[in-house]
């Protein structure tokens, strides 16, 4: 109820079921508080925002996918971006403004390699501009989802899931590309689009390619 009158733009109604639930006595789960967050996001209430994002931490659900999602929504429709739990990065197409871009390109050329002995091809269908044949590739190389998965690789703990949240859907090359990845590099990575959560592992997603 509570993610339902947030997703049909009621909002405080949707708080105040949230905040009525606590009143008697009942707990809120991470979805619960994801739907809260939400309703935030649409009234525009960075206050209640925060305090919602601190009462997360306290429980320990700051790192559930659903209210991490729900998060970065409120706080980039706030336009604080910033404040999202400082463990989220943000790039962009052909990144050139993140402080460790080059490093993430470098590390990218290191995995393609790896992957294409693997028997990776990029698929050049996917860019939408009329370039060459080779400007194709490198535009494919640079889509935001394959940037965020290799800075992930590069800075989290071996072993650490690398998760990524995408507000459109995943194109077919990056999601092929990550599915190399994840053999490459024996690590899971969940790719969070705008669609549904793609959880890849050991060459395969859990989508079985559909969606």
């Amino acid at each position: 109820m509570i993610a339902g009158l947030a997703q049909n733009g009621l909002g405080e109604e949707s708080l105040k079921l949230f905040n009525l639930m606590k009143l008697q006595g009942f707990q809120p789960c991470d979805y619960a508080f994801a739907g809260a967050i939400t309703s935030c996001a649409a009234l525009g209430s960075l206050k209640s925002g925060r305090q919602l994002h601190s009462q997360l931490i306290r429980l320990g659900f700051e790192c559930s996918l659903s209210a991490g999602n729900a998060l970065i929504t409120m706080y980039g429709r706030c336009g604080v971006v910033g404040d999202a739990q400082n463990k989220f990065h943000v790039f962009m197409v052909d990144d050139t403004a993140h402080p460790e871009v080059n490093a993430v390109y470098s590390y990218l050329k290191q995995l393609v390699l790896e992957m294409r002995k693997l028997g990776y091809v990029p698929d050049t269908r996917f860019v939408l501009h009329d370039m060459e044949s080779d400007q194709k590739e490198h535009a494919i190389s640079t889509h935001s989802e394959k940037l965020a998965v290799a800075f992930g690789l590069l800075k989290l703990p071996r072993g650490a899931t690398v998760r990524v949240f995408k507000n459109l859907r995943i194109c077919g090359d990056c999601h092929n590309a990550i599915k190399y990845i994840s053999k490459v590099v024996g690590r899971e990575i969940v790719v969070r689009d705008g669609k549904r959560f793609h959880h890849f592992k050991d060459g395969e997603c859990s989508c079985r390619n559909y969606w």
